[in-house]
């Protein structure tokens, strides 16, 4: 009990610590990322407003992601409940969707208030709610996690079920709860980096328009203090994302295969 209760103070303490120091740094932006990009050369400052201006989409869609399944779990507690005439079945969808945030047992931590719910209505009724609940676990775990937060952080699903595994088995709960965020930051970086893998082509276009943005920055931001050189990062940086992926769009639909046959001429 000693052992746990310290996990579970410092657990307690790191987490109002990061708390404060999100709200600082939400409270004045500009004057920490002004730090930030002081301490990296201004050729590099371009990319690294692409890959800040990346880290807030991948966060972004790893929140909605965990909100998305939260609330299937919390609809789906609350309608078995009620359904079966439970006491409490809000009070207990609101836990289930509160417990699943954490990867693995969040859901079976659910379960075991839901089961005892209806214990009063007979084993039979208990059985089939225990089964329903472990069904759904599998179909969470297995169907809507993966698609979910594969199309949120555009992970394949293979790859959301590889980072889930590979992080709990290496840091446990705390690492399947990373994994995500972090697969999909490796693969932003290797894209932003222009890091070529051995089996890639690579992308001389990409790379040149990187170049272009750069010059253009420097132009722009000569004599200018950082906290403003910054700003004017983000910005190029925002073009440069809505000119790639227009033109991610316009390459997905010439390469798309059309569903419409070749028309027969008409009859003369």
């Amino acid at each position: 009990m000693l052992d746990y209760s310290t996990r579970l103070l410092g657990m307690i303490g790191y987490g109002i610590s990061a708390l404060f120091l999100a709200i600082y740094l939400l409270a004045d932006p500009t004057r920490a990322k002004g730090l930030l990009y002081a301490m990296v050369p201004r050729s590099h400052h371009v990319e690294l407003a692409k890959i800040l201006l990346e880290l807030k989409v991948i966060v972004g869609g790893y929140m909605r992601g965990q909100l998305i399944t939260s609330l299937a779990i919390s609809m789906f507690v609350f309608v078995l409940l009620t359904v079966l005439g439970a006491d409490n079945a809000l009070a207990l969808a609101l836990f289930a969707g509160l417990t699943d945030i954490i990867p693995f047992v969040g859901g079976y931590i659910a379960s075991t208030p839901v089961v005892i719910a209806v214990t009063p209505q007979g084993t039979l009724i208990t059985l089939v709610v225990l089964a329903l609940m472990i069904l759904y676990q599998e179909f969470e775990s297995r169907i809507l996690v993966p698609r979910v937060y594969g199309r949120m952080l555009r992970l394949p699903p293979a790859m959301v079920v590889i980072a889930l595994l590979v992080g709990g088995t290496l840091a446990g709960i705390l690492g399947a709860l990373l994994a995500l965020p972090i697969a999909a930051g490796v693969q932003m970086l290797i894209r932003e980096l222009h890091v070529d893998l051995p089996g890639e082509a690579s992308s001389d276009e990409s790379k040149e328009r990187a170049t272009h943005a750069s010059e253009v920055y420097e132009h722009l931001a000569e004599g200018v203090p950082a906290a403003a050189a910054g700003a004017i990062a983000d910005d190029l940086a925002t073009l440069v994302k809505k000119s790639e992926d227009a033109r991610a769009t316009r390459s997905d639909d010439a390469h798309r295969p059309s569903r419409i046959g070749p028309l027969d001429p008409k009859p003369t």
